[in-house]
């Protein structure tokens, strides 16, 4: 960035230092949206800059919402082509490198940063109104915690807008550290949990402008706290509902809905072949270890073991049985394929338990015996 677009850009935003009556900001601000280049190559480079220049966690979020406001410029081609990237770790470091991303890459790296800096953050996303209508595309905001009380930011809308000579760089102070209340005017999450508040707005209330219309009480708290715990199953599941159960009158919502129920599938589909890779591992060391007793016991147990040793011999198998029977039990057979694979697992255990359990009775009848009476034994 040239001097002179720079020094417009601090003018610009200079203005945010009057957001508050009780402090000057303009040093502050100045600071984040001048940061060096080399302190913003990666998270935690940025991270440990507004950590060593910002004490409370307002500033920090301040600092994080004004450099990327101040120097991210809105990606363009990229809305344009719709270019995918692998991970949200690639968008991080593609946005820091190249100085520009999409709506979904500014709210990843202030969200990174917070989880840096031990703020809690989510990335949110939505639909939005402008002009008092629905955007066509959803749009990705974030949220952040502030003295247990939760507000809402949105560094791309701060940045500027797109107009018909592409990416206008106009800074604003207007979506930072808003209340939940207020943000529903503007930004609707798919999720109604991620409103914040106890009587969330309802789809449709957000899509016809009638902004008094709202849901039944709703614990946005103790759901974010369940939220937090789950597997990424149940809460793509829990996410699910909630959308459903918030109403699905727009386009942008029911492709949400799909997408989202899709990926709880996928995560069900890669969770289940996880657990028959296990069992398969199991199994496999199982008749590892019972080949291995096997052929000890033909040699007639020699060289000599303790009694101990050779329980164990006969009880590490059964162990491999006994974890691979209790995966199996945990599995959804809800699909027919994995029914089948897992009903041919099952007999294929039960037959193996069964020959393990026969050495395990021999040890049991074998251990308490004289030497010439052990000896007879291992002869028959």
């Amino acid at each position: 960035m040239g001097k002179i677009t720079l020094f417009t850009v601090l003018l610009t935003i200079l203005g945010f230092a009057g957001f508050s009556q009780q402090k000057d900001f303009s040093a502050l601000v100045e600071l984040a949206v001048t940061i060096p280049v080399q302190q913003t190559k990666t998270i935690e480079q940025l991270s440990e800059y507004i950590a060593a220049h910002a004490e409370t966690t307002p500033d920090r979020l301040r600092m994080i919402y004004t450099w990327l406001a101040g120097n991210i410029n809105y990606d363009v081609e990229r809305l344009r082509t719709r270019k995918h990237f692998k991970n949200d770790e690639e968008k991080i470091a593609r946005l820091l490198a190249d100085r520009k991303g999409v709506c979904e890459d500014y709210a990843l790296v202030f969200v990174a940063v917070c989880k840096r800096l031990q703020i809690p953050a989510y990335l949110v996303v939505g639909y939005t109104r402008q002009a008092g209508e629905i955007g066509s595309l959803p749009h990705g905001w974030c949220a952040a915690q502030s003295d247990n009380e939760w507000y809402l930011f949105d560094p791309t809308w701060a940045a500027g807008y797109v107009g018909e000579d592409g990416f206008q760089r106009r800074f604003s102070a207007r979506y930072f550290m808003v209340q939940p209340q207020k943000m529903a005017a503007t930004h609707m999450p798919f999720d109604p949990m991620f409103q914040f508040v106890s009587h969330p707005l309802t789809a449709a209330a957000f899509i016809s402008g009638e902004m008094e219309q709202r849901a039944g009480f709703f614990n946005y708290r103790d759901s974010l706290k369940v939220y937090e715990i789950q597997d990424d199953i149940s809460r793509g599941e829990a996410v699910a509902r909630r959308i459903e159960n918030n109403g699905t009158g727009h386009s942008l919502i029911r492709e949400q809905l799909k997408y989202v129920k899709m990926e709880a599938k996928l995560n069900k589909e890669q969770q289940r072949l996880n657990q028959l890779t296990e069992v398969s591992e199991l199994f496999k060391s199982g008749i590892e270890q019972y080949n291995r007793f096997i052929q000890y016991r033909n040699r007639r147990f020699r060289p000599v073991k303790s009694d101990d040793e050779l329980r164990l011999m006969v009880a590490i198998p059964y162990d491999y049985v006994q974890k691979a029977k209790t995966i199996l039990g945990s599995i959804d057979m809800r699909d027919t394929q994995v029914t089948e694979t897992v009903t041919v697992f099952k007999q294929s255990l039960t037959e193996f338990e069964g020959k393990v359990r026969e050495q395990q009775r021999f040890i049991q009848s074998y251990l308490p015996k004289s030497m010439a009476a052990r000896n007879q034994m291992l002869t028959r």
